[in-house]
Protein backbone atom coordinates (compact mmCIF):
# COMPACT_ATOMS: atom_id res chain seq x y z
CA UNK A 1 0.00 0.00 0.00
CA UNK A 2 1.26 3.48 -0.84
CA UNK A 3 0.09 6.69 0.80
CA UNK A 4 0.25 10.26 -0.44
CA UNK A 5 0.37 13.38 1.63
CA UNK A 6 -2.55 15.77 1.10
CA UNK A 7 -3.36 19.10 2.69
CA UNK A 8 -6.70 20.41 3.81
CA UNK A 9 -6.56 24.15 3.19
CA UNK A 10 -9.04 26.88 4.08
CA UNK A 11 -9.59 30.60 3.96
CA UNK A 12 -12.16 33.17 4.99
CA UNK A 13 -14.45 34.78 2.40
CA UNK A 14 -15.00 38.06 4.26
CA UNK A 15 -13.94 40.53 1.63
CA UNK A 16 -14.68 39.12 -1.79
CA UNK A 17 -14.74 41.76 -4.46
CA UNK A 18 -17.55 42.19 -6.92
CA UNK A 19 -15.07 43.21 -9.62
CA UNK A 20 -15.26 41.26 -12.84
CA UNK A 21 -12.75 38.41 -12.96
CA UNK A 22 -10.85 38.79 -16.20
CA UNK A 23 -9.34 35.94 -18.18
CA UNK A 24 -6.19 36.36 -20.26
CA UNK A 25 -6.87 37.45 -23.86
CA UNK A 26 -8.16 34.64 -26.05
CA UNK A 27 -10.22 32.89 -23.37
CA UNK A 28 -13.90 33.16 -22.40
CA UNK A 29 -16.06 32.08 -19.47
CA UNK A 30 -18.92 29.59 -19.80
CA UNK A 31 -21.41 29.65 -16.92
CA UNK A 32 -22.78 26.43 -15.47
CA UNK A 33 -25.77 24.63 -16.97
CA UNK A 34 -26.65 20.98 -16.50
CA UNK A 35 -25.96 20.42 -20.18
CA UNK A 36 -22.25 21.06 -19.52
CA UNK A 37 -21.63 17.96 -17.39
CA UNK A 38 -19.88 16.15 -20.27
CA UNK A 39 -17.70 19.16 -21.07
CA UNK A 40 -16.62 19.50 -17.43
CA UNK A 41 -15.88 15.75 -17.34
CA UNK A 42 -13.70 15.92 -20.46
CA UNK A 43 -11.62 18.80 -19.07
CA UNK A 44 -11.19 16.96 -15.75
CA UNK A 45 -10.11 13.79 -17.51
CA UNK A 46 -7.65 15.56 -19.82
CA UNK A 47 -6.23 17.58 -16.91
CA UNK A 48 -5.70 14.71 -14.48
CA UNK A 49 -4.69 12.00 -16.97
CA UNK A 50 -1.52 10.29 -15.75
CA UNK A 51 -1.29 12.27 -12.50
CA UNK A 52 -0.94 11.09 -8.92
CA UNK A 53 -4.39 12.59 -8.24
CA UNK A 54 -5.96 10.18 -10.75
CA UNK A 55 -4.48 7.34 -8.72
CA UNK A 56 -5.65 8.74 -5.39
CA UNK A 57 -9.13 9.74 -6.62
CA UNK A 58 -9.78 6.83 -8.98
CA UNK A 59 -12.75 8.59 -10.65
CA UNK A 60 -10.31 11.11 -12.17
CA UNK A 61 -8.56 8.30 -14.06
CA UNK A 62 -11.36 7.64 -16.55
CA UNK A 63 -13.78 9.77 -18.55
CA UNK A 64 -16.70 7.77 -17.15
CA UNK A 65 -15.46 8.34 -13.60
CA UNK A 66 -15.09 12.08 -14.23
CA UNK A 67 -18.60 12.19 -15.71
CA UNK A 68 -20.03 10.41 -12.68
CA UNK A 69 -18.13 12.72 -10.33
CA UNK A 70 -19.56 15.87 -12.00
CA UNK A 71 -23.07 14.38 -12.17
CA UNK A 72 -22.98 13.56 -8.45
CA UNK A 73 -21.69 17.01 -7.59
CA UNK A 74 -24.45 18.67 -9.65
CA UNK A 75 -27.07 16.70 -7.68
CA UNK A 76 -25.78 17.71 -4.23
CA UNK A 77 -28.19 19.78 -2.18
CA UNK A 78 -25.53 22.46 -1.71
CA UNK A 79 -24.53 22.61 -5.38
CA UNK A 80 -23.78 26.24 -6.29
CA UNK A 81 -24.08 26.90 -10.07
CA UNK A 82 -22.52 30.37 -9.68
CA UNK A 83 -19.29 28.72 -8.47
CA UNK A 84 -18.86 26.20 -11.32
CA UNK A 85 -17.20 27.38 -14.53
CA UNK A 86 -15.60 26.36 -17.79
CA UNK A 87 -12.92 28.29 -19.67
CA UNK A 88 -12.80 28.08 -23.48
CA UNK A 89 -9.80 28.79 -25.67
CA UNK A 90 -11.18 30.98 -28.46
CA UNK A 91 -8.29 30.08 -30.76
CA UNK A 92 -8.79 26.34 -30.38
CA UNK A 93 -12.55 26.46 -29.88
CA UNK A 94 -12.35 23.97 -27.02
CA UNK A 95 -12.70 23.82 -23.26
CA UNK A 96 -9.35 24.10 -21.48
CA UNK A 97 -10.20 24.70 -17.82
CA UNK A 98 -12.94 24.12 -15.27
CA UNK A 99 -13.74 24.34 -11.59
CA UNK A 100 -16.34 22.53 -9.52
CA UNK A 101 -17.52 23.79 -6.14
CA UNK A 102 -20.39 23.42 -3.72
CA UNK A 103 -21.60 24.36 -0.26
CA UNK A 104 -21.34 21.78 2.51
CA UNK A 105 -24.06 21.09 5.09
CA UNK A 106 -22.78 23.94 7.30
CA UNK A 107 -22.76 26.50 4.47
CA UNK A 108 -19.00 26.49 3.95
CA UNK A 109 -17.70 26.52 0.41
CA UNK A 110 -15.95 23.41 -0.88
CA UNK A 111 -13.72 23.51 -3.93
CA UNK A 112 -13.87 20.00 -5.35
CA UNK A 113 -11.70 20.31 -8.48
CA UNK A 114 -9.64 22.92 -10.29
CA UNK A 115 -8.48 21.70 -13.69
CA UNK A 116 -6.51 23.22 -16.55
CA UNK A 117 -5.38 21.06 -19.49
CA UNK A 118 -1.58 20.76 -19.65
CA UNK A 119 -0.87 22.93 -22.70
CA UNK A 120 -2.78 25.88 -21.18
CA UNK A 121 -1.14 25.87 -17.74
CA UNK A 122 0.98 28.79 -16.59
CA UNK A 123 -1.29 31.39 -18.22
CA UNK A 124 -3.29 32.46 -15.16
CA UNK A 125 -6.35 30.30 -15.85
CA UNK A 126 -6.21 28.47 -12.51
CA UNK A 127 -6.00 31.77 -10.65
CA UNK A 128 -8.94 33.21 -12.62
CA UNK A 129 -11.03 30.06 -12.05
CA UNK A 130 -10.29 30.21 -8.34
CA UNK A 131 -11.24 33.91 -8.07
CA UNK A 132 -14.44 33.32 -10.04
CA UNK A 133 -15.55 30.43 -7.84
CA UNK A 134 -14.69 32.29 -4.62
CA UNK A 135 -16.88 35.15 -5.82
CA UNK A 136 -19.73 32.72 -6.56
CA UNK A 137 -19.43 30.97 -3.20
CA UNK A 138 -19.38 34.31 -1.37
CA UNK A 139 -22.54 35.42 -3.21
CA UNK A 140 -24.16 32.13 -2.17
CA UNK A 141 -23.50 32.98 1.49
CA UNK A 142 -20.29 31.06 2.24
CA UNK A 143 -17.95 32.84 4.64
CA UNK A 144 -15.30 30.11 4.67
CA UNK A 145 -14.05 27.82 1.94
CA UNK A 146 -11.87 24.74 2.03
CA UNK A 147 -10.27 22.26 -0.34
CA UNK A 148 -7.96 19.25 -0.39
CA UNK A 149 -4.77 19.17 -2.47
CA UNK A 150 -1.94 16.71 -3.00
CA UNK A 151 1.09 18.11 -1.16
CA UNK A 152 3.48 17.29 -4.01
CA UNK A 153 1.44 19.44 -6.41
CA UNK A 154 3.44 22.53 -5.49
CA UNK A 155 1.98 24.62 -8.32
CA UNK A 156 -1.53 24.15 -6.90
CA UNK A 157 -0.39 24.57 -3.28
CA UNK A 158 1.31 27.88 -4.18
CA UNK A 159 -1.76 29.08 -6.10
CA UNK A 160 -3.95 28.43 -3.06
CA UNK A 161 -1.47 30.07 -0.67
CA UNK A 162 -1.26 33.19 -2.88
CA UNK A 163 -5.06 33.28 -2.75
CA UNK A 164 -5.10 33.34 1.06
CA UNK A 165 -5.57 29.64 1.84
CA UNK A 166 -3.69 28.12 4.75
CA UNK A 167 -3.04 24.48 5.56
CA UNK A 168 -4.99 23.40 8.62
CA UNK A 169 -4.61 19.62 8.43
CA UNK A 170 -2.35 17.04 6.79
CA UNK A 171 -3.88 13.77 5.60
CA UNK A 172 -2.43 10.61 4.08
CA UNK A 173 -4.54 9.10 1.29
CA UNK A 174 -4.12 5.58 0.04
CA UNK A 175 -3.25 5.26 -3.62
CA UNK A 176 -5.21 2.57 -5.46
CA UNK A 177 -3.03 -0.17 -6.91
CA UNK A 178 -2.77 -0.61 -10.68
CA UNK A 179 -4.99 -3.69 -10.80
CA UNK A 180 -7.91 -2.03 -9.03
CA UNK A 181 -7.53 1.09 -11.21
CA UNK A 182 -7.78 -0.85 -14.43
CA UNK A 183 -10.66 -2.94 -13.13
CA UNK A 184 -12.65 0.16 -12.16
CA UNK A 185 -12.00 1.87 -15.48
CA UNK A 186 -13.24 -1.20 -17.38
Amino acid sequence: MRYYKRYLMERALDEETEEEVLLPPGYTWVTWTEGLIERHAIVLYESFLGTIDAQIVVALGSLGGCRELVQRLASWRGFCPAANWLVVSEEEGRDVGCIQSSLDATGCGVIVNVAVVPNHRGRGLGNALLKQTLKGLHRAGARRVYLEVTASNQTAVQLYRRSGFRCYKTLYREMANSASCSQRQG
